[in-house]
Order: structure tokens, then C-alpha cells, then sequence
């Protein structure tokens, strides 16, 4: 230690008779600290003036000082580190502002003190150094949850999933979100949340999604689905019945009834094989009308409009239908008006009775309309 204070007078005496204060100007090398380096015995020395201070560093004055009288030691013989109580040493700064984000010049004065006690060296120095503080952490980025359930068919807000997100420069950083996610289909889902600030660090959280269809909508989907099958069932049961109707006729070769005496001084020939003997006779035998004589069964219509008879395209029991060359009782109706039963002559060449389209007429005759008869 003697050794020490005298190498230390010495230096002294001689640094007395040349200048009181050691500039910084022309400084060759300087400590550059980066976030967590901050210790006694490591120091990492980059060959340039500045001085790199952490914005997350717990005492960046403590940084500062160290820096200072490391780089001061490496440019003047003067100055011993193994005499110096870093430590103890006291330093003053103007103009340094450890929240301020870039370069700065600060102006620094150190007081020396002696490594074997808290005496002073009677040696301080001032001068202005280049001071870059500079953010090295990421932003900060949390989720409400690493995993959620979804109900199937819900909106996707992923903005809603996010717990915290921010930066200690005080500028919230970009947000990204990406993952596709079909919100429609059950299946699991991955969405990557990066939080982006404006020197480039950036910070990912993920987000697992599993969506799944809850277990009371499937049970009302498969219930709804049963009702379909069997709505659609009936559907065609019903329709298939309705063709059966609409292609069955029965022919009769000697029929009973009323509908099969000729009386009433019918103005047609020919008996049932004759359609317009049939639709004249039905008429009368059902409602004991006598209808004038309308020639031909594709003049009915026309001359039944001319004898003052209503018309029209709704059948009506009791109605006669006429078809592009065949005439017909209506005898009955369907429920849901599309078909219509017919009593007929001149089917084959006999009576006959069938369901028939309300609509669209006869296999290869179509509908002309419909006379009606009485009110």
C-alpha cells in the first residue's frame, strides 16, 4: 500500500507540474455497458468515446461513475484503479437524464476516494462526456389465458384475449395478430400476439383456441335435422301418392250409377266413349242443369262464355275442366288445391274417374279453364 501512496505522490507531484485537470478531448476508448453488465468485476471496454447506458438499469449514476473513472484510468497513468474506492468515489452530472432515450452530452465532476479507506485522493477531474442511454428490453406482452374455449358460431374478438400490453418508452407499441381461425368449424386454433415498439424489439405471446359446438345446440341441430328427414319423409310420400293419383284411372266396363245413364236429352252422341256426351250427362245426372249445345269439347269454353256461363282458371266442384280437346266433371278437389278429381267419357273409349294437376291439364292436354255451373 505504501508503494501505492507513493506511486500516487509521485504521479501527482508530476500531473501538479503540468495541469491540475486531465482533459477527455481525443479519448480513445470508453466503457460501454449494455442492460445487466452493470458489475465490479466485469466490465465490458469497446474502443470508442461513448458511454452506453441501459434506460433499465437499477443506478445508472453508479454506471456512469464506474464508466468514467475506468476510461479516465485507461488514458492517464496518473489515475491507479487498484488505489481507487469506486464506491466511495463521488460523482456530480448536469444534464443527464436517464429517461431521455438517445445521446446526450453530460458534463461530470468525480472526486476520488482511497481504496483502503474513505479518505479522499485529493484528485478529482471534470469534463463533458457522450452519453447514450438506450432501451435494450422488449415490450411487454400478457394474455388473460394461454388457452380458451369458444362456443362454435360466436364472433372472434381477439382483441378481448389480450391482458396487458406495454413499453417503457412510453409509446405502446404496433400489435400484431395472426392466425386463422374458422369460428364455424370446431376444431383447435393457434393465434401468435407480437407486440412491435419503434427500435425494432418486439415481444410474442400465444393464444391456443379450441372451438367447440356446445353440447345443447348439437342436441337441437340433431332434433332439427330428425324433423327435416321426416318432414321431407312425408314430402315425398305425399307427392308420390299425388303422382300415383295423378296416373291412376279407373276404367269401368259396366258401371252402376246415376253418372252412367244417359237421360235428360243430352245433345251429344256416342254415348261414354264420347267426352262431351260424358261432361253434358255428369252436369245434368249431378245438377239437373241442362246445358246448351257447345259443339266440339275445344269450343266449350268459348261458348259457354257466350251463353253468359262464368269462367276462370280456379276449378270449383261441380265445374266442368276443358282441355285442348277433352271436357271433364270436376267431381272433387284436393286440400291443398293442386289437384283435382274428374269424372269423364271418352277415356279409352269408356267412363272414367282420376286425379288430375288443378293446373296444368292431362297428359298431353293442357288446361283451357273451367266452366262453372250455377253460382
Amino acid at each position: 500500500m505504501r508503494r501505492n501512496l507513493r506511486k500516487w505522490n509521485r504521479h501527482r507531484l508530476m500531473m501538479g507540474t503540468i495541469c491540475a485537470l486531465t482533459l477527455f478531448t481525443g479519448m480513445k476508448a470508453a466503457n460501454v455497458l449494455a442492460a445487466g453488465e452493470n458489475t465490479e468485476d466485469e466490465t465490458y471496454v469497446e474502443d470508442s468515446g461513448l458511454i452506453e447506458i441501459s434506460q433499465q438499469e437499477a443506478d445508472p449514476l453508479a454506471v456512469l461513475k464506474r464508466s468514467v473513472i475506468e476510461l479516465k484510468a485507461n488514458m492517464d497513468d496518473t489515475v491507479v484503479l487498484e488505489d481507487i474506492n469506486i464506491d466511495n468515489s463521488k460523482i456530480e452530472t448536469f444534464g443527464f437524464d436517464r429517461n431521455k432515450n438517445g445521446l446526450q452530452n453530460v458534463k461530470v465532476k468525480v472526486s476520488l476516494t482511497n481504496n483502503d479507506d474513505t479518505t479522499s485522493l485529493g484528485y478529482s477531474f471534470e469534463e463533458t462526456v457522450p452519453v447514450k442511454m438506450v432501451k435494450s428490453t422488449a415490450p411487454v406482452i400478457r394474455l388473460k389465458n394461454d388457452s380458451v374455449v369458444v362456443n362454435n358460431g360466436d364472433v372472434w374478438n381477439a382483441a378481448s384475449y389480450l391482458a396487458y400490453i406495454n413499453d417503457d418508452s412510453g409509446i405502446l407499441p404496433v400489435l400484431k395478430i395472426e392466425g386463422d381461425i374458422n369460428m364455424n368449424v370446431d376444431g383447435d386454433y393457434t393465434v401468435t400476439y407480437t407486440a412491435l415498439d419503434t427500435e425494432g424489439n418486439s415481444s410474442e405471446a400465444v393464444l391456443h383456441i379450441a372451438v367447440r359446438t356446445h353440447e345443447e345446440v348439437i342436441r337441437a341441430r340433431e332434433e332439427a335435422e330428425r324433423k327435416a328427414r321426416e318432414e321431407e319423409a312425408k314430402r315425398k310420400a305425399e307427392e308420390a301418392r299425388r303422382r300415383q293419383q295423378l296416373n291412376a284411372s279407373v276404367s269401368f266396363t259396366a258401371p252402376s250409377g246415376s253418372e252412367m245413364r244417359g237421360t235428360g236429352s243430352n245433345p251429344y252422341r256416342g254415348g261414354w266413349s264420347n267426352c262431351t256426351w260424358g261432361a253434358w250427362q255428369l252436369v245434368y245426372n249431378n245438377q239437373g242443369v241442362k246445358l246448351p249445345q257447345f259443339h266440339n269439347a275445344y269450343e266449350w269454353l268459348k261458348y259457354a262464355q257466350a251463353y253468359g256461363y262464368s269462367t276462370g282458371s280456379t276449378p270449383r266442384v261441380g265445374s266442368v275442366a276443358v282441355y285442348k280437346r277433352h271436357v271433364a266433371y270436376v267431381a272433387a278437389i284436393s286440400d291443398d288445391g293442386t289437384q283435382v278429381y274428374i269424372k269423364e267419357g271418352g277415356h279409352n273409349g269408356k267412363y272414367n274417374e282420376r286425379w288430375v294437376s288443378a293446373t296444368e291439364g292431362i297428359p298431353t292436354q293442357f288446361l283451357r279453364g273451367y266452366i262453372y255451373i250455377g253460382n
